[in-house]
Formats: C-alpha cells, sequence, structure tokens
C-alpha cells in the first residue's frame, strides 16, 4: 500500500455525509436510519452478530470508560477490540484490537472493499452511508475476521438510532447524562435519557452512572419494560476517593463480596474513578471479581498503566526559545457537565491557581455557559478556533465573554498557545479546552521539533 492510496481513502471518505462536522441534520429515523444501516450489514453477511460486544452511551466519560474497560479486559488475557470516537491526531485510532489501532494497510483494504457495494456506488433507494456509518462498519468487519474475545463500542450520539446499537451487547453502560446535542436529542435531560436508554436490551445487564433526577426514572423504566437487571452506582457499587494530583487518583472499590483498597488510576481528574467503577463493574458482571487473586493484580496493573491522551492529561512543555517549563492542561470538555467536572477537578488539583485558557469551541454548543463556568478559574483569556468549518469564530467568542473579562483573539490556535506561553507567568498553568479537535491540533503542535514534552508525575504535579 502506498501513501497515496491511504491518502485517496480520506479523501473519499471527506466526501460522505459526516454529523460530526454538520450539525444541521435532524435526529429522526430519516436521516439517522438504523434500519438501513442494518440492511447495509445483513448485505455484508450480518457481521455484527459474530461479536460478543459491551456497548458505552451517555454525555460524558463514554471514552474514559471504555477505555479503562478495554485495559481491563486485556489485562486479564482477552483478545478485545475497542471503537471510539472521535479520534485526536490519526483516523485510525478509532479502530483498535489489542490495543493497537489498525494498520494502513488492513484499514485500506476493507475500506476499497466496503466503498465497492452498491451502497456507496448507487443510491438504489438505499441511500448513501455516512462517514461514522462507514466507520462503524469497517471496525465491525475488521473485528469480526479477527475473532477477539468482547468488543468495546463507545456509542457517537445518542443511542436509540446510532449506528453502534446493531448488537445485543453483554453489557451496556450509561455513563452521566447531561445537556448535550440537543438540536438532536432533546432540549431536557429527560428526553436525552430516553435516547441513551435505546442501548437497552431484552434481558441484558445495565451498568448505570449516578444521574440527575429526571434521568434515572428514564433508565430504571427502560430497564423494566426490557427486564434489563441494573447495577446503580453509589448503590449496587461505589468508589471512594482516597486522594488525587495531576498525575492521577487512589481510590477504593466496593460491591457485594468484594472491596478493593488503594487502586491507583492513571488518570487525573478525580471524576475519572467514577469511570474506573463503571468500568470495575462491568468487567465483574463478565470476568468476576475476586480480591486477593491474579484477577485483583491485572486490575491494579491495568489502572495504573492507563493512557487516555486530550481528557485531563496533563504535561511539561518546554519552548527552545524560552527557559522556563509550562505546566500545560489538556482537556477536550465541551459540555456543561464535561466542564462543571474540569473545574472541580482543577480546583482541587491546583488549589489557589489560575489558569491561562487557550479555548475554543464547536458553533453548537451552548458556548456563553461554559465560559461562564471557566470564568473563575481564568487569569488570562486566548481565544481561538480549530480547523474546521463547524468551529466557532474567536471574535464571536469575545463577543459572548464577560465585558470584565479582557481577551486576545486569534486564527490560529498555535498562535494561541504561543502567546499564552510567552506574555504570562511562567508558574501559571495553561489550561487548553472547550473541543477535542482543539487539543488535538495543540497535542500535534508540542509533539513537535519546536517544544520538548514531558508527561506529569507525582513529584512534578505542584
Amino acid at each position: 500500500m502506498t501513501r497515496s492510496t491511504y491518502q485517496s481513502i480520506l479523501e473519499k471518505l471527506a466526501t460522505l455525509t459526516n454529523y460530526e462536522k454538520n450539525v444541521q441534520v435532524p435526529y429522526q429515523s430519516t436521516s439517522f436510519d438504523l434500519e438501513q444501516f442494518k440492511a447495509f450489514l445483513a448485505d455484508l453477511g450480518s457481521p455484527q452478530r459474530d461479536l460478543s460486544t459491551l456497548l458505552i452511551a451517555g454525555t460524558s466519560g463514554k471514552g474514559a470508560t471504555g477505555r479503562i474497560l478495554t485495559d481491563l479486559l486485556l489485562a486479564s488475557g482477552l483478545s478485545v477490540a475497542f471503537y471510539s470516537s472521535p479520534h485526536l491526531v490519526e483516523l485510525r485510532e478509532r479502530i483498535e484490537l489489542n490495543g493497537q489501532m489498525i494498520s494502513k494497510n488492513d484499514f485500506c483494504e476493507r475500506a476499497s472493499r466496503l466503498f465497492q457495494h452498491d451502497h456507496f456506488i448507487s443510491r438504489a433507494g438505499k441511500g448513501m452511508r455516512t462517514f461514522f456509518e462507514f466507520m462503524t462498519a469497517l471496525a465491525i468487519v475488521y473485528f469480526q475476521e479477527h475473532k477477539p474475545d468482547l468488543a468495546v463500542f463507545e456509542v457517537g450520539v445518542g443511542g436509540r438510532l446510532d449506528a453502534t446499537n446493531v448488537f445485543r451487547p453483554r453489557v451496556s453502560i450509561i455513563t452521566p447524562i447531561g445537556l448535550d446535542h440537543q438540536h438532536w436529542l432533546g432540549k431536557t435531560k429527560r428526553l436525552i435519557a430516553f435516547e441513551k436508554a435505546g442501548i437497552i436490551h431484552e434481558r441484558q445487564p445495565v451498568v448505570c452512572a449516578s444521574q440527575p433526577a429526571s434521568v434515572l426514572p428514564v433508565i430504571i423504566e427502560t430497564c423494566h419494560q426490557k427486564q434489563a437487571p441494573i447495577y446503580l452506582a453509589a448503590q449496587d457499587f461505589k468508589a471512594r476517593l482516597k486522594s488525587a494530583d495531576l498525575s492521577g487518583s487512589t481510590f477504593s472499590y466496593s460491591e457485594p463480596g468484594c472491596f478493593m483498597k488503594d487502586l491507583r488510576l492513571n488518570l487525573a481528574g478525580p471524576f475519572q474513578i467514577q469511570n474506573a467503577a463503571l468500568a470495575l463493574k462491568a468487567y465483574s458482571i463478565i470476568q468476576g471479581l475476586h480480591p486477593d487473586s491474579d484477577g485483583e493484580k491485572s486490575v491494579r496493573t491495568a489502572l495504573n498503566d492507563i493512557h487516555w491522551p486530550g481528557r485531563l492529561q496533563t504535561l511539561t512543555v518546554h519552548s527552545h526559545s524560552r527557559a522556563h517549563e509550562r505546566l500545560l492542561i489538556l482537556d477536550g470538555a465541551h459540555n456543561t457537565l464535561a466542564m462543571t467536572r474540569l473545574r472541580q477537578s482543577l480546583k482541587r488539583l491546583i488549589p489557589g491557581r489560575k489558569v491561562a485558557l487557550v479555548a475554543g469551541f464547536a458553533r453548537d454548543k451552548r458556548i456563553a455557559e461554559l465560559l461562564r463556568i471557566l470564568t473563575p478559574l481564568v487569569s488570562d483569556w486566548f481565544l481561538t478556533r480549530f480547523d474546521q468549518a463547524r468551529a466557532a469564530d474567536p471574535h464571536t467568542l469575545a463577543e459572548i465573554l464577560e465585558p470584565a473579562c479582557s481577551s486576545a483573539v486569534f486564527s490560529q490556535s498555535g498562535q494561541a498557545l504561543e502567546q499564552a506561553l510567552s506574555s504570562t507567568e511562567h508558574t501559571t498553568p495553561v489550561l487548553v479546552t472547550g473541543s477535542l479537535y482543539l487539543v488535538a491540533e495543540i497535542l500535534t503542535l508540542v509533539q513537535g521539533p519546536e517544544y520538548r514534552v514531558n508527561r506529569v508525575s507525582p513529584q512534578t504535579c505542584t
């Protein structure tokens, strides 16, 4: 396979309808046509039926929960596939088998096969497939051919009509639900919960995070209708925080018949232990949890070795043109729930300190609320955009920002970062947030030749 072959596949993918970039499409069965996608899979031989899956929906924490669960299962000796979205830097990150993303050769071979299918060369009453459906189909085909013991799938948007909802999952996991994608999923948390609860299947167990009062009855009622056993966080299983710093958290986990203390999670942010608890409960349903066993040792190892970039990721950055190292914090928070968690985490992890903020958002987000959540943390504002049509104009962000908060506006994210590093005190942390797309641009930049980066360790997090 040549570089031009891979590039031509990417260019062809760019011609497909992409709801990650186009937010104007209504969320209904005529647009998000799950039956049509199932028909497409049926024409491929229904490869999804050969996969033993776990399915994760929610507003915040889906990816982290999926990452933790995948690594727990891998550490137990199973062969495990993981499908997630969006990617940070490389599209192939979305499709992972046994800890390795799909190779360019494997990606191109299967993409070429799919593009030769009737659904892509003729509308013929069936319509063209979308970018997300294409990626989901490619993942399903790739996983089915390699026959992993388990496949962990992260839902894209919602759940009920999402392309990932074509399995009868062994476990469905629902992470915290809040307000996001309201133009598609509904204006209230209750309506959004209805869409997320669409991944609950007949008599299959459900693991559910702590939820707002308006959300939980929707999930419980759906479980009752589907005769699906439900395991509720803080009721049927619990995680308790012991300590936290910028390199991760120490916590205990308990469920009936099992207690494990002093677990070390290699993800910053105290809220991440709740994602870990969801993953641990799902793992327990599949594998069982047995304290003081080899299984517990593999759990401890997996949690301690987790790596999930762009989610409260902390680095020390040294620019070759400057004398001092800077603390750089990268977090893809883009809804009010995730942003609130980010603010709470930073107040605990860097108490009494404010940050120089590099921020950019998608146009369809609740930008005024997100800025208001961040305001108490920020000493200096550097507003920018990521390189995508969906990005909000940074001048618009400046207009939305409270008049008392003066800001600098940049058309390119790299310029915003450089100014944040050069014009603020070297003791001031730099926070990059508002979108995973922005985080990806900055992460790519600092990994280039102009910077030297190191991950924050317990010794360097003060």
